[in-house]
């Protein structure tokens, strides 16, 4: 058989085979419908945004800003009207958890306690951070910049820094 004429029929044949071809991956914070959302590949998931919307995360890549202002949202929305630092604690703890379960990084979030104290200090606003692995403690502070510094400390201190991701609560 003729090489140049083989040549081109493979191509030609190649060239009009789609079916069975993976979908290209979206684009991280892309928004994806149920359907796009189950073929994501390996590292990829979709976000569900409290609206409902799913929004494409990569447990490599830095969390895309609608889903970094989705869980400050939601933080604010655990927060709202509590006064108590313990449930406070208590419910931006299981934010975290169920943020870190959603997006597949290890997610921190950063907050205005209501009423903590630091040491023998009367309760009082603090800074603190919910979502770091038991045992390990970020230590919160009066000072936001402080506690930022803190996170981002504690954060490049890890052995993969690239799994770990933080949300800050709108001040």
């Amino acid at each position: 058989m003729n090489g140049p004429l083989v040549g081109a029929l493979m191509v030609g044949l190649l060239a009009g085979c789609t079916g069975g071809s993976p979908t290209p991956p979206a684009p991280i914070g892309d928004v994806v419908t149920q359907e796009e959302a189950e073929a994501l590949g390996d590292g990829l998931a979709a976000y569900e945004m409290q609206d409902g919307t799913k929004v494409v995360v990569g447990e490599d890549h830095p969390l895309p800003a609608p889903v970094e202002e989705d869980l400050a949202d939601a933080m604010d929305d655990v927060l709202e009207g509590e006064d108590d630092g313990t449930t406070a604690a208590e419910n931006v703890s299981d934010l975290a958890e169920e943020a870190s379960a959603a997006t597949g990084k290890k997610v921190l979030l950063v907050y205005l306690n209501p009423l903590l104290s630091i040491g023998d200090e009367e309760a009082h606003p603090v800074w603190v951070t919910h979502g770091q692995p038991e045992g390990t403690t970020i230590q919160g502070t009066d000072d936001y910049d402080a506690q930022i510094a803190n996170v981002e400390e504690f954060i490049a201190a890890q052995p993969d820094p690239s799994e770990w991701a933080y949300v800050v609560q709108p001040r």
